[in-house]
């Protein structure tokens, strides 16, 4: 592969990597998967039918006779795989659908049998191919549990997957010698005129946040416009084949960003799947090293050669051609990289079992299967049905809406019924006051969120998940006060401050703010919210969803300072039906969000800076 080839390779590795993110925060979000598509698709045309027009480069891709096979690419490779992605990844984790496209490659070689036999992968990059496939599998693993909306989800990736390996195989054989920009450009417009209908019957029940939109302008400006153009380039350099690789490398990305964004802890698997993904994706486009690599390596072999001479006589055959050429560093390298991965799999351990000896010895338990959705024991049969209280208020529900996914604790039972695969349509919310909620007796939901507090009282009547949310302490000032200005904890030190006797406030007061003059103590919140009116203190310290209640309800022109970590503070929990047997169910559920990082990423989103609630450190 030349400099150009390598170039292109990274960066569309990169951007093609990181679209799973961005398309799971925006259709998770509540954007409509075709209306999504459409979004990135239009913006993505508008901007390189201006870069094709300038460049002179858009009247060959309008030619009549290329314009069935432009229709036939926008279809397999756009309009199709677009949506079905977005669909998918309503139903499977982002990473999963990463992996499931790292087929592609795959199916170019199954494609290949009929279609093209200059792509047929033999030989060592049939091998590559599947070391870098079962590499994949190694990174994140497949995790479908088998619920028909998982699989649903499953098979929509895998389809979209096939329609990415026919695209890149009709650009090489018909359309090849367009260039790139004037044939996206011209089959991105093709595809938003195709899905504008679909769009137009589905659009969003509600504005898009913040976030869902610059998701979608991430997907359109860099993941779509600049993909295309770079991947067109890659085809015309290497090939649909060895272009199509890039989908071993994505998943790379898409792990990353987990680690990053989400706070996922990559194990021993996902170690072993990375030297596996290097092996089979340098074997696959032929064993070659990056140009500049690779020209060091030469003359570093050069010096050797001239200390170390070779003792066979030199060869004055002809060469062998360049073609058939065996690079000596290709098995070398393979036959490191491969048992080192397998070494790596089979010493790590994702446990912290003290003896991985005894445990591999010790038999298997049979799997649990209490907690797949059709063995669940539920109010209504195949239906989750979710309680909360009314009116319900921001930032845990939005415009009284519990049903619309938006606002925190709305979010969260969303993501709870995903994890036990629900689909948004198969939850129903009921009304459930906040004090009846946690009374003795039978209950008409499956569970209950409504800022309602874990405690040893409750727990004798009802029963409790895992905590979703554990309460922050927050400063709140009114708007026009010199304390609504701090923008760190230091800057508070000065400030004359007000908390309730007897509160895990008034401890996190002195010990993580410790001002410099002793807070001014009350009785109780009425007192609290009293001195804060008439100017005896210049802010007062709560927990954050009282934070948010005092400044929405009870003081005006008042706002949240910002908020901070302290312990002891108020913890969440799902509210169920004493001794139900969804008790595990809910509780595994809230372990999986937590430990993949999205409960934080809910919590970010709905209970942070954008909700009015920055941090203070």
């Amino acid at each position: 592969m030349s400099a150009r080839a390598w170039t292109a390779f990274a960066a569309v590795s990169t951007l093609w990597g990181i679209p799973y993110l961005f398309i799971k925060v925006a259709v998770d979000d509540g954007v409509p998967p075709v209306f999504l598509a459409w979004a990135r698709v239009s913006m993505a045309a508008v901007i390189l039918l201006v870069l094709a027009h300038r460049a002179g480069v858009l009247k060959p891709a309008l030619a009549r006779a290329n314009a069935r096979w432009l229709l036939l690419y926008a279809v397999v490779e756009i309009c199709g795989p677009f949506p079905l992605i977005a669909a998918g990844e309503r139903h499977i984790p982002s990473s999963l659908a990463a992996i499931l496209i790292a087929a592609v490659p795959m199916l170019v070689a199954l494609l290949a049998l009929r279609f093209d036999r200059s792509e047929r992968a033999t030989g060592r990059r049939a091998v590559g191919l599947a070391i870098g496939f079962a590499g994949v599998i190694a990174l994140v693993g497949l995790d479908v549990s088998g619920s028909s909306d998982e699989l649903f989800g499953a098979l929509a990736i895998l389809l979209a997957a096939v329609g990415y390996a026919a695209g890149p195989m009709i650009i090489n054989q018909q359309l090849g010698t367009l260039d790139p920009r004037g044939l996206m450009a011209v089959a991105l417009s093709i595809a938003t005129v195709l899905l504008t209908p679909a769009a137009l019957l589905a659009p969003p029940t509600h504005t898009p946040s913040t976030d869902a939109l610059l998701s979608i302008v991430v997907l359109g400006l860099l993941c779509t416009a600049a993909a295309f153009v770079l991947f067109g380039a890659l085809i015309g350099e290497v090939g649909p084949g060895r272009a199509t690789v890039i989908t071993y490398i994505s998943p790379i990305v898409a792990v990353a960003l987990g680690v990053a964004v989400l706070g996922e802890r990559p194990g021993a698997g996902a170690v072993a799947g990375l030297l596996l993904i290097l092996a089979g994706s340098w074997l696959s486009t032929d064993g070659r090293l990056p140009p500049g690599v690779d020209r060091r390596l030469s003359r570093a072999r050069g010096r050797l050669k001239a200390v170390f001479p070779d003792r066979q006589p030199e060869v004055v055959d002809d060469p062998i051609p360049r073609s058939t050429q065996m690079n000596p560093l290709r098995p070398l390298l393979a036959a490191v990289l491969i048992p080192a991965a397998l070494f790596v799999a089979a010493c790590g351990s994702d446990d912290d079992s003290s003896s991985t000896t005894a445990s591999a010895a010790a038999p298997k338990p049979a799997a649990d299967t209490s907690c797949q959705k059709a063995n669940l024991s539920l109010v209504n049969s195949g239906q989750l049905t979710v309680a909360t209280d009314k009116p319900a208020y921001p930032p845990y529900f939005v415009d009284d809406k519990p049903a619309n996914g938006q606002g925190f604790e709305s979010a969260v039972a969303f993501a709870i019924a995903k994890q036990l695969g629900f689909a948004p349509t198969e939850v129903k919310w009921t009304v459930e006051p906040f004090n009846s909620s946690y009374a003795p007796g039978p209950k008409k939901f499956d569970f209950d969120v409504n800022q309602i507090s874990i405690s040893p009282a409750r727990a004798k009547r009802v029963d409790f998940s895992k905590p979703y949310y554990t309460a922050p302490q927050a400063v709140v000032a009114l708007s026009k006060s010199d304390a609504a200005n701090a923008k760190s904890l230091a800057d508070l030190k000065n400030t004359k401050l007000g908390v309730q006797i007897g509160t895990t406030s008034l401890d996190a007061t002195t010990a993580t703010i410790q001002p410099s003059a002793q807070p001014q103590v009350f009785n109780d919140s009425n007192d609290v919210v009293r001195a804060l009116k008439t100017g005896r203190v210049d802010a007062v310290v709560v927990d954050l969803p009282t934070a948010f209640y005092l400044t929405g309800a009870q003081v005006e022109n008042s706002k949240i300072v910002g908020q901070f970590d302290a312990p002891g503070g108020d913890a969440w929990g799902a509210l169920l039906q004493k001794d139900s047997k969804l008790t595990p169910c809910i509780s595994g559920a809230v372990d999986k969000l937590s430990s993949s990082g999205e409960l934080k990423r809910l919590e970010a989103k709905w209970m942070g800076a954008a909700a009015g609630a920055p941090e203070l450190r």
